[in-house]
């Protein structure tokens, strides 16, 4: 058995490979897309055979307020007659360590089963909030400002700019959301729309500032209505989102009803006159995995300042299995392995659901998640829960 990144002359059978587990029509063609989207790859041969793929793909997410490293896993996939021989556990073990190596604290993934992916050490750390209502339902404008359809020409951008800095003052205050870089943005935007049928429109204020923007797609239901599904969306201030929602109410003629998904700490009824008309669901999103204990702690921001200690169960990585000292003052944390007695102790899995927020301090002592040695009060007012958003697949 070897495990080694996916080469050039592995392009062809990995393409396969994943046509095949993931029932997706494909020809095979090895193209510039192909290099880009395996360059993080690594594959487990037996003989020689390619048998597993994974894809860790090295990224940068939005963590409480900063920037920091994580290993979003894509792209898992095994052949069917060779399942359940161990070979995602073996893969796991050779890119654990590298993560570690390279700075990445949390890992990140899309699971086709949480109970699986559990066994590894992720967690569910996110929800979708998705809303379906009636167009008809939105208010009408009332300010000038004006929508404008982003082409890119020649392959660029030119709102470029203007888009990036909605997208991360948006996301900023919200964990796990990606980093999007150029090139993101380059598969994000559709360059041929009338062929995708995907729109990207950019809203202007009256005054020509970039204020919202919303990428949709139109699906039709029968010859005379259709449903709009907002594929991204972002805004900075309240008014932005109720002035992009007024102008979307009348964007096409056929479409009666638009499904969008918001961060968790967004609420579109504010927006709805009759909230009876919505159709709300909440779904299980991303999971996270912490892989450095001691680094995700480090990067953790802490309201004034203080010390505890935290007992880490860990039954994947025998480096975060371990007592930490954790002390911050003035928006800086220190870490360090600690033999004091623990103030906190908790599953890994646990920790990665509350140092992203998913999870706040007083639902570890409430639900059993943990022993504390502090009161529920303390640990809310050490560990709240935090806005999340995570519109990203990989």
């Amino acid at each position: 058995m070897e495990i080694r990144p996916i080469g050039a002359d592995d392009f062809y059978e990995a393409l396969r490979l994943d046509s095949i587990c993931y029932t997706q029509s494909s020809d095979l063609a090895i193209t510039d897309s192909t290099t880009e989207d395996l360059k993080d790859a690594f594959g487990l041969f037996e003989n020689g055979q390619l048998r597993s793929v994974m894809i860790s793909h090295e990224q940068q997410m939005y963590f409480d307020r900063a920037l920091v490293p994580v290993a979003g896993i894509g792209s898992v996939a095994t052949y069917p007659e060779h399942r359940r021989k161990g070979y995602v556990r073996e893969l796991f073990s050779v890119l654990f360590p590298r993560m570690r190596e390279l700075g990445q604290a949390f890992s990140m993934l899309f699971p086709f089963s949480y109970p699986y992916y559990r066994s590894f050490g992720y967690e569910l750390a996110c929800l979708k909030n998705q809303y379906t209502f009636p167009l008809a339902q939105l208010r009408p404008a009332t300010d000038e400002g004006s929508l404008e359809l982003v082409v890119p020409t020649a392959g660029r951008i030119k709102e470029l700019d203007e888009i990036k800095a909605l997208y991360q003052d948006f996301v900023a205050p919200r964990n796990l959301a990606k980093y999007r870089s150029d090139a993101d943005w380059k598969n994000l935007v559709p360059a041929e729309p009338h062929r995708s049928q995907e729109y990207f429109y950019l809203y202007r204020n009256a005054g020509g500032d970039a204020e919202a923007y919303f990428l949709y797609k139109v699906i039709r239901k029968n010859p005379f209505s259709m449903d709009m599904t907002v594929q991204d969306i972002a805004w900075r201030g309240a008014r932005g989102l109720r002035n992009l929602l007024a102008r979307v109410a009348l964007f096409h003629p056929l479409a009666v009803s638009a499904t969008l998904c918001l961060p968790s700490d967004c609420i579109l009824e504010h927006n709805i006159p009759d909230p009876y008309t919505i159709e709300r669901r909440i779904l299980p999103s991303c999971m996270v995995k912490v892989v450095d204990v001691q680094t995700a702690l480090g990067a953790t921001w802490f309201q004034g300042s203080g010390s505890l200690v935290v007992r880490v169960k860990d039954d994947t990585l025998d480096w975060n299995d371990g007592r930490f000292l954790v002390e911050w003052s003035g928006g800086r944390t220190e870490t360090s392995p600690s033999t004091r007695n623990p103030e906190l102790s908790l599953d890994v899995r646990t920790l990665a659901q509350l140092l992203v927020g998913y999870i706040g301090g007083a639902e570890l002592v409430d639900h059993d998640l943990a022993e504390s040695e502090i009161s529920s009060e303390q640990l809310a007012a050490i560990f709240p829960r935090k806005a999340l958003y995570q519109n990203d697949h990989f």
